[in-house]
Order: structure tokens, then C-alpha cells, then sequence
């Protein structure tokens, strides 16, 4: 099973890939944030071209495990 892991930011949102059997992540791109619409019809592209069947959002807490500005942007 292949798994599209998304490091949500500001400018930008690192993109990773699993192997075929989910255990091992590796870094496929970087997408520019360009708004909304265009990082959601890239990611839907690396999707389809990739066969990726589940997606993972990294949610960054602060040190404290609290939830701090980046983790509330990605709610």
C-alpha cells in the first residue's frame, strides 16, 4: 500500500512516498503553495500517477504537546 505523507506550510508542503508495503518514506517533492485549489489538484495528481491509497498529514504540536500556531493552521 502506498502512502503520500504531507508536511503542511506556510510557503510550502513537503511531500513523501512510502514504498509499496507502507513501511519506509521517502522524500518525493516539494509543492509550492500557489493557493488551495492548485496544491489540491497537485496532490490529487500525485495521487493518481503514484497509486497512492491512503495520505498521511504531519501535525506539528509545539514542545510542550500543545497545539501551536503551525497544528492549528493544518485543522
Amino acid at each position: 500500500m502506498r502512502i503520500l505523507c504531507l508536511d503542511l506550510g506556510e510557503r510550502r508542503t513537503g511531500v513523501a512516498l512510502s514504498d509499496s508495503l507502507g513501511w519506509l518514506a521517502t522524500p518525493l517533492t516539494v509543492l509550492k503553495n500557489g493557493g488551495r485549489e492548485a496544491e489540491l489538484a497537485a496532490i490529487a495528481e500525485l495521487v493518481r500517477s503514484h497509486n497512492v491509497e491512503q495520505i498521511v498529514v504531519g501535525y506539528p504540536c509545539s514542545l510542550d504537546g500543545s497545539i501551536g500556531p503551525q497544528a492549528q493552521r493544518v485543522d
